[in-house]
């Protein structure tokens, strides 16, 4: 009984075995990833649908078939390049603002300009300017340059850290303001309370004589 047992055990193995190979080479079937060809086949369909998609007037990129390399290689890029700006010397950054800006005169688009954007946004540079950063991230957005439409997404996110980079601005440019008017009120009144002082000096001296 137990070596019937046994070999009944292993007849079920094999049996299952045997049906989970059949299951997942019908899955592969039905995906269309049994071969070279399939894999052909199944891009020309791809295609195809994102042709007649354009031609309906249907937005591809939200479509789970757009490919998303290309805008997450750029976006990659980007966040590297804002890392790379991180560790130059001021010179160097001098340096390399000067040529990100003669690029994005001679030839004007998104990624020079995103880039040009990040530059103009280091603090403690002679370039330093938050105004102008924030003209060029708002050409981004509203341009027509559609390259790299997550360009435009990324520009809208700067816009926010430039507004808020802004706003930290003023407030501090407040309470500077705030600080040297009462240190001029302080020194005013240091100087009238001299002033009370020589005067009563002055007329105790002339008790005095």
């Amino acid at each position: 009984m137990k070596t019937g047992y046994a070999y009944f055990n292993k007849v079920n193995i094999l049996a299952s075995l045997v049906m989970l190979g059949v299951l997942l080479l019908g899955g592969c079937a039905a995906t269309g990833t049994s071969g070279p060809d399939s894999a052909g086949a199944a891009a020309e369909a791809t295609q195809g649908r994102n042709q007649a998609a354009q031609a309906a007037g249907v937005n591809t990129a939200a479509s789970i078939d757009a490919p998303l390399v290309s805008a997450n290689d750029s976006l990659l890029a980007m966040l590297r390049y804002s890392r790379f700006i991180s560790g130059l010397s001021t010179e160097q950054l001098t340096e390399e603002f000067k040529r990100i800006n003669d690029a994005y005169f001679i030839r004007p688009n998104d990624r020079s300009g995103l880039k040009r954007a990040m530059l103009l946004m280091k603090p403690g540079t002679d370039f330093h300017d938050l105004n102008q950063a924030k003209q060029v991230v708002t050409d981004i957005v509203n341009g027509s340059d559609a390259a790299v439409p997550a360009f435009k997404e990324y520009a809208e996110f700067m816009l926010a850290i430039i507004d808020s980079q802004v706003a930290e601005h003023q407030r501090y440019s407040q309470l500077e303001e705030q600080l040297r008017q009462e240190v001029n009120a302080r020194k005013q009144a240091e100087e009238k309370l001299e002033a009370l002082k020589s005067i009563e000096e002055s007329m105790i001296q002339r008790r005095s004589q």
